[in-house]
This record gives structure tokens, C-alpha cells and sequence, in this order.
């Protein structure tokens, strides 16, 4: 509430929220109690629990502090709900850029890496001429990682490689 000093009187200065999940059976919500509890997906987790607790009439508000995320992101979430049903929250298949290197050029790389498993310089001068695609150390480094199945720890002392410490 803001006092007006003209008139001496309180005056709202922003309305409730009136925007909530609309959740009508119980048919319809298991299937969000089934995502809430058990996706594999951490944030369509949390998207599923958010939609659960707007039906029963918890505001945009109680929703951003509870969860942590910007409220623009919970009128999202509610909307997309409204408009696409139980699928609209699911994130989709593949984030991100396509790789860089087809699965040809990543058994290349693999070859590349077991002949020369310490000389990155003359792995992607190799991997140049190969495959005519150039790729950056930083982008060798991560795509070291995949091909070669280690997993990085955060003691970076520790890394496991196709499952043996060392």
C-alpha cells in the first residue's frame, strides 16, 4: 500500500496476482504428481510441482520464493500449462548446438587421440586434414572427455577413465 499524501488515503500500488493452474479432476492431476515425484528431468520436476501448488490458489509469489526463479518464469510456466497441457512443461530433446563432428569423424578423433594421446597440437592438425574441419583446443578438451569416457570429479586430481581409477 502507498499513502497519497494528497488525499490521505492508502492506495494499492500493484494488484494480487490472479493467474493460477487450473486443474479440474482428479485424472488430471496424477499424471503431474507422477512427473512431480518421479521425471528424470530435474526441472520438469520442479515446473510439475510448480503447476501443482497454483491450483490450490498458492499466488505467482509463494511460487518464486519457494522455488527461487523469476516470476516472469512462473507466468510461463502457468501459461504454457493453459495453453499446451502436460507436455507443454517438458523440456525439449536436445538442447543445444549440433556437434561439430559427425560420428565418422569422432571414431577419427578417437584414433587420433589413442596414437597420440599428449600431443593435442598434432592431434587437430591431423583431425584437420582428415576430416577438413578445424576445431579448437577447448573444443578437443571436451570432445577428449567424451570420446574417451571420463568423467571429471570436482577434485581435479581425480578422473575416471572407462571405469578405473587412477
Amino acid at each position: 500500500m502507498f499513502l497519497s499524501r494528497s488525499t490521505n488515503r492508502e492506495i494499492p500500488i500493484a494488484r494480487p496476482s490472479t493467474k493460477f493452474a487450473k486443474i479440474i479432476s482428479v485424472e488430471q492431476k496424477q499424471p503431474w504428481i507422477e512427473r512431480w515425484k518421479s521425471h528424470h528431468c530435474h526441472y520438469t520436476r520442479v515446473r510439475a510441482h510448480a503447476i501443482l501448488l497454483s491450483n490450490p490458489q498458492y499466488d505467482i509469489s509463494s511460487i518464486v520464493d519457494i522455488f527461487g526463479v523469476e516470476r516472469d518464469s512462473v507466468s510461463s510456466w502457468i501459461d504454457r500449462f493453459s495453453e499446451g497441457g502436460s507436455d507443454a512443461l517438458e523440456d525439449s530433446d536436445h538442447p543445444g548446438a549440433p556437434p561439430i563432428l559427425n560420428d565418422a569423424e569422432q571414431q577419427t578423433l578417437r584414433r587420433l587421440l589413442r596414437k597420440y594421446p599428449n600431443q593435442p597440437g598434432k592431434v587437430l592438425k591431423e583431425l584437420k586434414e582428415k576430416t577438413g574441419k578445424e576445431i579448437k583446443r577447448p573444443t578437443l578438451r571436451v570432445a577428449c572427455c567424451k570420446c574417451l569416457n571420463i568423467v571429471r570429479t570436482s577434485n581435479p586430481r581425480i578422473t575416471f577413465r572407462e571405469g578405473r581409477t587412477r
